[in-house]
């Protein structure tokens, strides 16, 4: 009975296990989004940040200032506005300012090629000349879909050569996205003067974001090219004779309009993401080249 009684006891005494309480599990941000306190570049570093995108807006103020001086009213502005650019793509140390070379290679199709090729469209959908069924509207579906493809590749360009600094890719492409709201929904042919202080000024405001985006921590700079554009969607209608929509023109130019819109928003914000995946892509293939070559025996 007393060693029933003591084992009883000893059952009694001892004290049920507390519950396990549940782990929680704290979400890990990613560090890329993650905010750091911004460090201010010196004078010199901001000057060769800003010097590619500031030598074309130089260059384009230089031909707009002596172009009534060409001999025989010439067309030389487009090797004259193209010249610079081709030098400092040649020049550059890819080494020391890879920027450089990047956006003179970007900056060379922007105004050699897609810069005359939106004027050009702009020229095919005038209005009211322009509609369904009085069969106006091959040219200005040709010269849309060029400026697609010519954007396109500008795209895939900025993102290959900037895969090593992806959250970049954006700022490299910008110039060409900004030239697309001043001209695309334009119903009156612009000058040649007006286009040259347009694209002047674009250059100096990338040269701008250029160095913003340069002293962002981590991932940020990718949100500057995609907040330029549609800042500039929201200043210009506040500017007087800039209108951004085709106003008053058809259904056929309207839709031209919202389909270069919509590519060109589009690309702007995928460029970084395209740049990701070019650099993973391209370091797949490099590390299974070099496991293949180290597995071949001597």
């Amino acid at each position: 009975m007393q060693a029933e009684a003591a084992a009883l006891d000893m059952v009694t005494s001892i004290a049920p296990s507390p519950q396990a309480r549940p782990v929680r599990r704290s979400r890990h941000r990613n560090p890329a989004w993650s905010w750091k306190p911004i460090v201010m570049p010196q004078p010199r570093q901001i000057a060769q940040q800003m010097f590619p995108n500031m030598l074309m807006a130089l260059t384009a103020l230089a031909i707009l200032y002596f172009s009534p001086y060409i001999p025989l009213g010439l067309p030389l502005w487009a090797p004259l506005l193209m010249a610079p650019m081709l030098i400092l793509a040649y020049v550059s140390d890819r080494d020391v300012h890879p920027m450089w070379s990047r956006a003179g290679l970007v900056n060379l199709v922007t105004v050699g090629v897609f810069f005359p090729m939106v004027i050009v469209r702009q020229s095919t959908l005038r209005v009211p000349f322009v509609e369904w069924g009085n069969g106006t509207l091959l040219m200005p579906v040709v010269a849309t879909l060029s400026v697609v493809v010519v954007l396109g590749v500008l795209a895939g360009g900025s993102a290959f050569l900037a895969e090593e600094d992806p959250e970049y890719a954006g700022i490299v492409f910008l110039p060409a996205a900004l030239l697309v709201p001043f001209f695309a929904g334009a119903t009156e042919i612009t000058s040649l003067s007006t286009a040259l202080m347009v694209l002047a000024a674009i250059y100096v405001v990338s040269s701008l974001l250029t160095v913003i985006a340069s002293v962002l921590p981590g991932a940020f700079p990718t949100l500057v090219a995609p907040l330029a554009l549609a800042l500039e969607f929201l200043v210009l209608p506040m500017a007087e004779n800039t209108p951004i929509f085709p106003v008053g023109a058809g259904v056929s130019a309207k839709l031209l309009f919202f389909v270069l819109l919509f590519v060109s928003v589009g690309l702007t914000i995928a460029v970084p993401m395209l740049a990701v995946w070019m650099r993973q892509v391209h370091r797949l293939v490099v590390g299974g080249n070099r496991t293949s070559v180290s597995a071949v025996p001597a």
